[in-house]
């Protein structure tokens, strides 16, 4: 019986240990990103036109620092404080990525991806507060 705890126990806090997280302030993993893995590449758009996908994680990470500036998505407090306000939405910064090849055009309307967006934009928010 004690060796059958001692095992599972040390199961458990071995398993716990290996969780890879990932840091930006205040922010972990959305089950989005568990599921489908942070495939960002150093460059947005890959040679030869393709695509890259970023997470939902890195989107906001992007955003936050300033890459869809030129589509008129604001910078860091500037980007939480217009979230509050509703003036930008998981949907924009969506929307920006896909016009500057961040995004494929095939996650617009996707649910859990814009899910995956709103909840980092709110971990963010509750962070600098």
């Amino acid at each position: 019986m004690k060796c059958s705890l001692l095992a599972g126990f040390s199961i458990a806090t071995s398993c716990l240990m290996t969780t890879p997280v990932l840091a930006l302030p205040g922010l972990a993993l959305s089950s989005y990103d568990a599921l489908y893995g942070n495939r960002q590449t150093k460059e947005s758009v890959v040679e030869g036109g393709e695509v890259a996908q970023v997470t939902p994680f890195t989107l906001v990470r992007l955003a936050y620092q300033g890459y869809l500036a030129t589509e008129g998505i604001p910078t860091a407090g500037g980007l939480i404080s217009q979230y509050t306000t509703r003036a930008v939405t998981a949907e924009d910064l969506v929307q920006a990525a896909i016009r500057t090849n961040r995004l494929s055009a095939s996650v617009d309307g996707d649910e859990a991806y814009l899910r995956a967006v709103d909840n980092y934009l709110i971990d963010l928010r509750n962070s600098r507060l």
